[in-house]
């Protein structure tokens, strides 16, 4: 009977997985096709305010969030979930307002970024992304939290195709400077009412006394869990702004765009995998549940998911960069080669991103977002005492990073008490085995074909 239960919740868990999967998929496609028309219409200066703006943003909605977006999955009551979505609204709302006004009253002096139009229309525009990005984020955590997966469905499509269709049309009628980033809030809003009509968590009113009461019991997300998200944002930075300022903007045009290729299977799966295991992995823990092989396996699984697609572009990238992209993004196909086990690695961690939190170890999450900085930033200067050039730099920052997601992948099992034999012969048997038998691979085409 135990064993029936079981292959339906893995059955669940596959179906869950598949619908999100395939709504990413569609909303991927969808920006695709309009990314075709869009750089037509934006010039790359108008593109690069965008991403300033948007960077900013993430760094903002990191602290504002408090680290209690993922929380909202842990209590096993529904209010006190509301609660947590209710704490960050009202922090957020605070934070932005005060935020614009201070952007504004010093922009005389002081500026973020440089932009080709008006800076204080800028800083409105960043206070009003940042509000809508955390509440975007807000709902669809609680949206998770309550298993919707069919609304969760449609949201990369709603997202995608409003924000690509608003944005190519404000760059047509002249709105092209600040248009794409109006298309960016309008989608979000537009998320946002999708999953409001399903899931609501401002339908409930608390008092100060409970408020309070909530931020105590869970005063170790915006204590611990928050400074661990600004170190993890930060650390993701050095690699671009190494490369950026040691090497040309090409050198480091290559890099992004092999990142750019290497991230689809963690942006069209691991990504969605982990909403659904972090959900799974807090219903399964609230009910005293052992964790650890469900997230192993689920791990073991989806690794081998990932190694297809990582394979491809690892051995055949030349070429299928060559086609796709042209000759002049040939680069991109050597860095590839030399981050696609380190990607794979990449892949696990996003998988099950959350596992801290859900167990109630945020401190483990900053002491190894700690470690990864560390860990990053000595690279690089390292590299930089060494003089070494564009590839042996990739070269060193892969190995580096990739032994960092080991790390995480390490911590994330043991501290949910995963089988030891079991987790060890997935990392160094099955998981750098097969990276081992990717490369020789690599090795024996690029020296018949490539060379």
């Amino acid at each position: 009977m135990k064993k029936y239960i079981l292959q339906i919740k893995e059955s669940a868990i596959a179906k869950n997985i598949a619908t999100l999967v395939s709504g990413n998929i569609i909303g991927y496609a969808i920006n695709t096709f309009f990314l075709l028309l869009i750089i037509r219409v934006y010039s790359p200066a108008e593109i690069g305010t965008y991403d300033l703006i948007v960077s900013d943003g993430a760094i903002v909605t990191t602290v504002v969030g408090l680290g209690l977006v993922m929380a909202i999955l842990i209590p096993k009551e529904d209010r006190v979930a509301k609660m947590l979505c209710q704490i960050v609204n009202i922090f957020s709302i605070i934070c932005m307002i005060i935020g614009v006004a201070i952007l504004i009253a010093i922009s005389d002096k002081y500026t973020l970024f440089s932009l080709n139009f008006n800076y204080k229309v800028a800083c409105v525009l960043l206070g009003v992304y940042s509000y809508f990005f955390i509440q975007q984020q807000l709902f669809y955590a609680f949206v998770n939290r309550k298993g919707l997966y069919r609304v969760l469905f449609w949201n990369p499509i709603i997202m995608a195709a409003s924000n690509s269709s608003i944005s190519l049309f404000l760059g047509i009628m002249g709105l092209s400077s600040p248009g794409y980033m109006i298309g960016t809030i309008c989608s979000l809003i537009l998320s946002i009412l999708l999953m409001i009509k399903n899931a609501n968590p401002y339908d409930e009113h608390f008092s100060l006394h409970e408020i309070k009461e909530t931020l105590l019991i869970y005063k170790e997300f915006p204590l611990v869990q928050m400074p661990a998200n600004v170190v993890s944002v930060v650390s993701q930075q050095i690699p671009i702004q190494y490369l950026g300022n040691v090497f040309s903007k090409a050198a480091l045009g290559g890099f992004t765009m092999a990142n750019r290729i290497l991230s689809i299977p963690i942006a069209l799966i691991s990504t969605q995998i982990s909403k659904v295991y972090q959900r799974e992995l807090a219903i399964r823990n609230n009910e005293g549940e052992h964790v650890g092989n469900f997230a192993l396996d689920l791990l073991r699984k989806n690794y081998f998911l990932a190694f297809v697609p990582i394979f491809i572009l690892v051995v055949f990238g030349q070429p299928v960069v060559g086609i796709a992209l042209g000759n002049k993004w040939k680069v991109s196909a050597l860095y590839m080669t030399i981050l696609g086990a380190d990607y794979l690695l990449k892949y696990c961690t996003s998988c099950i991103s959350g596992t801290f939190v859900i167990v109630d170890r945020p401190r483990m999450s900053l002491l190894l977002s700690i470690i990864t900085l560390g860990i990053n930033a000595m690279c690089f200067v390292i590299v930089g005492r060494l003089g070494y050039g564009i590839f042996k730099t990739i070269l060193f920052y892969s190995v580096s990073d990739g032994v960092v997601n080991l790390i995480n992948i390490f911590l994330c099992m043991k501290v949910i008490n995963a089988d030891y034999k079991k987790l060890l012969r997935f990392l160094f048997i099955e998981m750098l085995g097969a990276i081992s038998v990717m490369y020789i691979i690599y090795i024996f085409i690029d020296k018949i074909f490539y060379q």
